[in-house]
């Protein structure tokens, strides 16, 4: 958090010899077709991000209202000794939590990728000795480790967010049933 807040006040210096009008045709292909990744998982990022916090709220205040609005409706009929509507409840908000865990993973998968590919920009310009601004320097030894870490913590995240989404829809598959079968 301290170097993230170290970025906010420090001005991007220039690194590297070669102008961006010197770059060959194809480097500079390639670069572009990097910044348009960058800029597609960076969006993705952004979309998520509100995507969860609309459904937080949206999934929030669902649950509150159907639980208010059949509690009574629900809590007549039992699922092994205990009330319908706590059961289901139960399920449905552990099923909701999950969800949201997932949503984070998958979020932070997102910002992951595209550390990988805002690193491999930097290799890219380094290895080329293009002119480039960023708040450190960067040498190509260091922007490999830092690829290969967000890539091994890409392979975990993308592991994780199956999982969990799996975990949830089994758990959201069961409240529908006990629902239906106890109705």
């Amino acid at each position: 958090m301290q170097k993230q807040m170290k970025n906010w006040f420090r001005l991007k210096q220039t690194y590297g010899t070669i102008s961006k009008k010197d770059w060959p045709r194809q480097d500079l292909d390639h670069i572009d077709s990097l910044y348009i990744r960058f800029n597609r998982w960076h969006d993705k990022q952004i979309d998520l991000l509100t995507f969860l916090i609309n459904l937080i709220f949206i999934l929030s205040i669902a649950i509150l209202g159907f639980i208010v609005d059949k509690w009574d409706f629900f809590n007549d009929k039992k699922v092994y000794c205990h009330p319908l509507s706590e059961v289901t409840s139960t399920v449905l908000l552990t099923s909701i939590l999950v969800g949201i865990v997932t949503l984070f993973f998958r979020l932070y998968d997102f910002r992951k990728t595209k550390n990988v590919i805002k690193y491999r920009i930097y290799k890219f310009k380094l290895e080329n000795d293009f002119k480039y601004e960023a708040y450190e320097s960067y040498n190509i030894d260091e922007l490999e480790k830092k690829i290969k870490k967000n890539q091994k913590c890409n392979l975990i995240l993308g592991d994780l967010t199956w999982t969990f989404f799996w975990i949830q829809s089994i758990l959201f598959i069961i409240s529908i049933v006990i629902l239906i079968s106890c109705i």
